[in-house]
């Protein structure tokens, strides 16, 4: 089972503009995790669905990080994070949450993407 680069890139216009390695390389990264989900084989779309949700969820994260970097100084020490708490909900994880909650299993928490 593959997923084709065009599925992910049309799902939000921001992908529209990155090159196709890139988006293989979100969809490489969701595949794991989808594939440990616990999503049904049957119907034969469930788990592609879902694994295009989480190629999205994982690019807008990772899109996401450049734009809210932050810095603490105090004194001569500085603290540079990941600024999650301004970002606002993600469409394809509440999507891809959805989609575990109709199977009857757990959701994934805001923000995260977990790797085995």
């Amino acid at each position: 089972m593959t997923i084709d680069v065009s599925t992910v890139q049309g799902m939000d216009q921001k992908f529209a503009k990155l090159e196709p390695d890139v988006i293989q390389n979100w969809i490489d990264l969701a595949q794991p995790v989808v594939a440990v989900s616990g999503l049904p084989e049957q119907p034969d779309n469930v788990i592609p669905h879902g694994w295009v949700l989480m190629a999205a969820h994982i690019g807008t994260q990772i899109m996401r990080q450049g734009n809210n970097k932050s810095s603490q100084t105090m004194g001569p020490l500085t603290e540079s994070f990941f600024d999650v708490s301004s970002l606002g909900s993600d469409m394809f994880l509440k999507l891809y949450n959805d989609l575990l909650k109709a199977w009857g299993l757990a959701p994934i928490g805001k923000n995260e993407v977990h790797f085995y």
